[in-house]
């Protein structure tokens, strides 16, 4: 409750960006590349094609796809995981997030599977409405990578 001369601090305006174009990749694998390793590392690079330079603050709406469900990073909710932005993203300029999760056979054993592809997905900031037809991003190409886990430890761009 305010008394006296107290004042509620004004509301912080949530910046709208309904024609963002962003992008996002793998940043440990390459195309063309198999990988015999027995967990998938779910290390990312976002990166802002403009027009908008991002500001500290916006948040960046990300998460994976695995059998036609989006999830959290943490395959234990429904996305999207919310990327707070430590400073500016400029148009151009990119950033590594490391969820810190590591997919391994647990996960084929989850979708009862010996093979699974695993996308993860950038598709929108703060509160813009968006969805996994990428409507409103003019270069949709980018704004997922799969990646294919088998349960003979093999790990191959899509």
């Amino acid at each position: 409750m305010l008394s006296g001369c107290d004042k509620a601090a004004d509301p912080v305006p949530v910046r709208s960006y309904p024609d963002q174009d962003l992008g996002i990749r793998f940043a440990l694998y390459q195309e063309g590349q198999i990988y015999q390793e027995d967990t998938l590392r779910n290390h990312l690079v976002i990166k802002n094609y403009g027009p908008e330079t991002l500001q500290k603050g916006d948040t960046i709406k990300a998460a994976c796809l695995i059998g036609g469900v989006v999830w959290a990073f943490d395959l234990m909710s429904a996305g999207p995981t919310p990327v707070v932005l430590e400073k500016t993203l400029e148009v151009g300029g990119e950033i590594e997030i490391n969820p810190g999760y590591l997919y391994g056979p647990d996960i084929l054993d989850y979708f009862k599977t010996g093979n699974v592809d695993i996308c993860v997905l950038v598709y929108g900031v703060n509160n813009a409405v968006t969805d996994l037809t990428f409507g409103s991003d003019p270069q949709k190409e980018n704004n997922r990578q799969c990646i294919n886990y088998s349960s003979s430890g093999e790990i191959k761009l899509n």
